[in-house]
């Protein structure tokens, strides 16, 4: 941004100067003394170099001026002053004229240098400011892009999943399902069941969020804790994932906030789809517990990658952890991904 005003300062000090310019003149042909109008120059000229553009062409009256001054001022009229006396009078004018016009240039200088600083700070400020916000805008992007890639991936995930069940069981010939007629009619209403179930489940959580994001208000209807881990991994089995998840006694009493809270819970989630989608039919297992004050969750599970391609969940996962001060550490060893991501308690922070 740049200094703006609703007075043109150009054209007015221009204009004043143009104007003591013409008395001063006026006033070197009428009289030779002193005039009020000698104060008004080195003011509007002060005025001018402290906000008018190409102010410097002024200097050529203002010189032109101090030189027929001191000429007319101390001219001998009456021939009775030496001429060394009437070069020293002369000289002392001269001195004087030149040295107001030096102090009116220099706080008009001193005046606009520091309109100039004042103004890069201000500018500075605000491209501060507008970054700070920018860099707000795009962290909250990341986060909603986060919040939605957990509740819609991993809904999907299970609806994938209880979907082939079901597919399989109506096309699969009788003698590849040990059920009868009527057992797999069951088990396929079941199936349709735990699709409703997660849609409906995936669904009320979207709306929540886009909700709250639009009145712009804190997302908390979606922020889920550590009791809502072991539903998670029920759901989960019920739409047919294979996992086994332990979460200890001590799980349950434990008083963390509610940002760490969900950054596990998260956690947990997001183990769950990557095994349907990366490791489908494989056994997720999995382990919550407390370690040497941490909240630790530890996850195996088989895989035929041979390198680790860390892709948006997992950088999420880091992220969330990073924001609790917690870490996630992944790896693969004798074929399986594992998994720790660990968040430490109140008596360590």
């Amino acid at each position: 941004m740049t200094y703006t005003s609703r007075w043109n300062w150009n054209l007015i000090s221009h204009t004043l100067m143009a104007v003591v310019v013409v008395l001063g003149a006026i006033q070197i042909v009428v009289t030779d003394q002193v005039f009020s109008v000698d104060i008004l120059i080195p003011v509007a000229l002060g005025i001018a170099v402290a906000n008018a553009r190409a102010w410097w062409v002024w200097l050529v009256p203002m010189m032109i001026g101090i030189g027929i001054a001191c000429f007319d001022w101390t001219k001998d009229e009456l021939g009775v002053v030496s001429h060394e006396l009437l070069m020293k009078d002369r000289l002392m004018v001269l001195i004087s004229l030149v040295s107001t016009v030096g102090a009116a240039v220099a706080v008009g200088l001193i005046i606009r240098v520091n309109r100039r600083l004042h103004q890069m700070r201000r500018d500075a400020l605000e491209a501060e400011h507008e970054q700070n916000l920018r860099a707000a805008v795009l962290g909250e992007r990341s986060r909603i892009s986060a919040e939605m890639h957990d509740v819609v991936g991993h809904g999907l995930a299970l609806i994938a999943v209880a979907s082939e069940a079901a597919r399989y069981l109506a096309q699969a010939p009788a003698d590849e399902v040990d059920l009868g007629t009527g057992e797999r009619l069951v088990e396929i209403g079941n199936a349709l069941d735990q699709i409703h179930a997660t849609a409906v489940r995936s669904l009320s959580e979207t709306r929540t969020l886009v909700h709250a994001l639009g009145e712009g208000t804190a997302v908390t209807g979606v922020a889920p804790g550590l009791a809502d881990i072991r539903e998670l991994v029920n759901n989960a089995c019920q739409a047919g994932q294979r996992a086994r998840v332990i979460i200890a006694r001590e799980v349950d009493l434990l008083d963390i906030g509610i940002p760490a809270q969900t950054a596990m819970y998260r956690c947990v989630q997001e183990c769950l789809t990557n095994a349907l989608r990366h490791a489908p039919g494989t056994i997720l297992r999995g382990s919550l517990e407390v370690q040497d004050l941490s909240l630790v969750w530890h996850a195996v599970n088989h895989t035929d990658a041979l390198a680790i391609a860390e892709g948006s969940g997992v950088a999420a996962m880091r992220q969330r952890l990073a924001a609790v001060n917690g870490s996630l550490d992944v790896g693969l060893a004798d074929g399986e991904f594992v998994l720790e991501a660990r968040i430490p308690l109140k008596e360590e922070r």
